[in-house]
């Protein structure tokens, strides 16, 4: 059964097994040493035995022979050499009862020497006082032979002594050799086995880690190249575990990859990557379906070189400021296909800093773009064929009204005056046309004024009074003393349409209120002290929440389905929310109180400083 070990395992065993071997050198080595240290400190010991033995030895036989000196030469100068050999002896001997004392060895003859130089101290002191006497006794002589008797005992005692701790010494030094012999074969010992174990560890992690890592990495940077991978490692360690999740994440990746690919090759937009010197290095399918160009072949080429000669210029500079600014900047320009014509194209472009190339996506609006100048024919058509005759048409209406064709009876005068509105009504919807459509592509700037909130209410309920009076329907105005600078023209137009919606889808002998405040204090619609706030408060069907911001879209009408609710274009409250955003404001619509819907619109009551949103 083939062991299977962990990383985490792997690596403390690789720890731990030369962990555990300086660990048994570092006590063999202990052990030795402790040895020669022994053994240092005995053949220590049997040195300063041999030399305490050899010095005690000199200060017996000195003393004896200076006391006899004395007795044969009567001189007692001698007197003063047995006082100092007599000193050294005391000293020597206390060492040398010091060293019996620690001397564990029984053999060495030390402790025997030391007992029998005790004895030869007493007698020697028992001797001592005929060192002041001139003449001899008996007892002298007696105590001079006990003496010659001790010192020839104490020398044969030294001599065995002496001999003894030459062999102590001899049997040390030989024990200390065998120690340092041991040692240096202990030495040779750990540095084989460390050199073998380091090369063991070191193929043993080569081969289960090192390698495997190798293969890691290895793995890793196949998959940054997007190449395909091998099988994937054996094992169920942390590393094949980690290959496993490489592989796993090469398959997530070569799927996304071929996802995207999928994507890119199969969009309509043409994607194309170009580098620093703006040159085609790799294009998308959509290149041969839009352009007809082959991939390779516009591989290489210049991006202006396929620009229309008047946009290349501003290509160019777009190109530019896109890899300096380094930011998604868009631009139009005509790109020439392989049969000859020009599309319209609407550009992105983004640039990489890392890769150091220039990506773009171009968009064909050729298509577009033929719908808005189709769509500016049919506005001019509109504004010139149209309103013009039928401006035309209205005047003379009015001049037959006026009776300048001679008196209309009943009838004839009814006639002309349905024909009158019909032609007016003609006129409102192209001009709403035109408006809406200026609003939207041009744009238009505001014409700022001081304006009072009662008088633009007051005019634009004067304008649709008549439509309400037909009706009998009451139109009420609430406005309170705000100063505003507003365009006063447009806004006028907002609250004509406004009113003139709510009077359309109002029962008759119904009210109307319309009313304008101060932002702020309570007044809701989250406005503040800077605003101002018209409302105009109807008792019509109402309009469903769900329904209630597609009203303020083009040719959009939202009804209850009843009957009798009239039809108009749909661009009344379109041009309500250009106007009203292009004040910086917002409009919206909410439920009033007892049926019916409120339409209301806030604006700033002065421009914000940067005031251009539709310039």
């Amino acid at each position: 059964m083939k062991l299977r070990l962990s990383l985490t395992q792997t690596i403390v065993l690789l720890i731990t097994v030369p962990v555990l071997m300086q660990i048994v050198f570092f006590f063999w080595l202990t052990s030795i040493v402790s040895e020669l240290e022994m053994q240092r400190e005995k053949e220590s010991e049997a040195v300063d035995g041999l030399v305490l033995v050899n010095e005690v030895l000199n200060d017996v036989m000195s003393i004896g022979a200076g006391m006899f000196m004395t007795q044969a030469a009567k001189d007692p100068t001698f007197l003063l050499e047995i006082e100092q050999n007599y000193a050294r002896l005391d000293t020597h001997t206390e060492e040398l009862r010091r060293l019996a004392a620690r001397t564990t060895d029984q053999s060495s003859g030390v402790k025997g020497f030391a007992a029998i130089i005790a004895e030869v101290s007493t007698t020697l002191e028992q001797a001592a006082d005929f060192r002041q006497e001139e003449v001899w006794d008996i007892d002298s002589v007696h105590i001079s032979g006990t003496i010659k008797s001790l010192c020839r005992r104490i020398r044969v005692i030294g001599e065995r002594a002496i001999e003894q701790q030459a062999k102590v010494r001899a049997l040390t030094r030989a024990k200390e050799q065998k120690s340092r012999a041991e040692l240096e074969t202990m030495l040779r010992v750990m540095t084989v086995s460390n050199l073998g174990l380091a090369v063991l560890l070191a193929v043993i992690f080569t081969m289960n880690v090192g390698m495997r890592f190798r293969q890691l990495m290895y793995d890793t940077m196949t998959v940054s190249f997007g190449k395909p991978l091998g099988l994937p490692m054996e094992g169920d360690d942390e590393i094949a575990r980690l290959d496993q999740v490489v592989h796993s994440l090469a398959a997530d990746l070569a799927a996304t990859r071929k996802q995207e690919r999928a994507m890119i090759d199969n969009t309509a937009e043409i994607i194309a990557s170009l580098d620093d010197t703006f040159r085609f290095e790799e294009a998308n399918p959509a290149v041969t379906s839009r352009l007809g160009y082959d991939q390779e072949t516009v591989r290489g080429g210049l991006f202006q070189s396929y620009v229309h000669e008047d946009d290349r210029k501003s290509a160019y500079e777009a190109l530019s400021r896109i890899k300096n600014e380094a930011r998604e900047i868009e631009f139009e320009a005509r790109i020439q296909g392989k049969d000859g014509r020009y599309r319209d194209m609407e550009l992105v472009g983004n640039w990489s800093e890392q890769d150091q190339h220039l990506f773009l996506i171009m968009r064909d609006v050729t298509a577009r773009k033929e719908a808005e100048r189709l769509k500016q024919e049919v506005i001019a058509m509109v504004s010139h064929d149209l309103r013009a005759p039928l401006s035309s048409l209205g005047i003379t209406l009015d001049l037959i009204l006026e009776g300048v064709a001679g008196d209309l009876n009943e009838r004839g005068h009814r006639l002309v005056s349905v024909g009158r509105r019909s032609v007016a009504s003609l006129i409102a919807i192209i001009n709403d046309l035109l408006d809406i459509e200026r609003f939207e592509s041009t744009g238009f700037k505001l014409d700022y004024e001081d304006s009072e909130p009662s008088q633009l209410v007051g005019d634009a309920v004067a304008t649709v009074l008549p439509e309400a009076e037909s009706r009998k329907i009451r139109l009420v105005q609430e406005c309170e003393a705000v100063d505003l600078v507003v365009d006063k023209e447009r806004l006028k137009r907002v609250l004509q349409n406004l009113i003139n919606n709510a009077i359309k889808f109002s029962p008759d002998e119904q009210e109307i209120k319309v009313t304008c405040k101060s932002g702020g204090n309570g007044t809701g619609y989250d406005t503040t002290a800077d605003e101002a706030i018209f409302r105009v408060a109807d008792h019509g069907p109402g309009i469903p929440e769900e329904a209630r911001e597609a009203v303020f879209e083009k040719f959009r009408q939202v009804g209850t389905g009843s009957e009798g609710e009239r039809k108009g274009t749909g661009l009344g409250l379109a041009i309500c929310k250009s106007i009203v955003e292009a004040h910086g404001g917002r409009i919206g619509i909410d439920e009033n109180e007892g049926g019916g819907s409120i339409f209301w619109f806030v604006v700033p009551k002065k421009p914000h400083a940067d005031e251009n949103l539709f310039g």
